[in-house]
């Protein structure tokens, strides 16, 4: 999956390997893709008005983890990117989250005027190592920890 999310693999070869070591043809891709898809099709009830709201006050970046297939569905499908100042896939820059090097270096950020807000922990953790202020963003509660971490600066 990683190499799938780094662009050093395309989705098709992937879907491939998963087929196979699934047990699955290929006469059930078109049911993985539709699936697949189906994951992005919702996102959180409060986003569009979170980040309309926050980026009347900040600049907004999106270092997303999704292979170019999967990115490409998520813009067009939401509108949510008017909001943002920038957006990095990780396809594009082949890392992952786990290194937001690439984030810093594509927007020149400072990690330290920089809030991260991530679902996954390690992410959290890697931020917080490299001197990001950061929000473990867990459920629809996490939306009033994000505003007090903004209130505070």
């Amino acid at each position: 999956l990683e190499s799938l999310l780094k662009g050093k693999l395309s989705y098709q070869e992937y879907r491939s390997q998963f087929l196979a070591s699934t047990g699955l043809s290929e006469s059930d891709a078109d049911t993985l893709d539709a699936e697949c898809l189906k994951m992005f099709e919702t996102s959180y009830a409060h986003t569009e008005g979170l980040l309309q709201r926050v980026s009347q006050l900040f600049d907004l970046y999106l270092l997303s983890e999704h292979c170019e297939i999967f990115a490409a569905h998520i813009q067009n499908t939401h509108s949510f990117f008017r909001y943002l100042k920038g957006t990095l896939w990780s396809y594009e820059v082949g890392t992952t989250k786990k290194s937001a090097i690439a984030l810093i270096d594509r927007y020149s950020l400072n990690p330290s005027e920089c809030l991260i807000v991530d679902d996954n922990q390690v992410n959290i953790s890697v931020a917080d190592s490299m001197g990001f202020s950061k929000v473990h963003f867990l459920e629809p509660e996490s939306v009033h920890q994000l505003y007090r971490a903004i209130e505070n600066g």
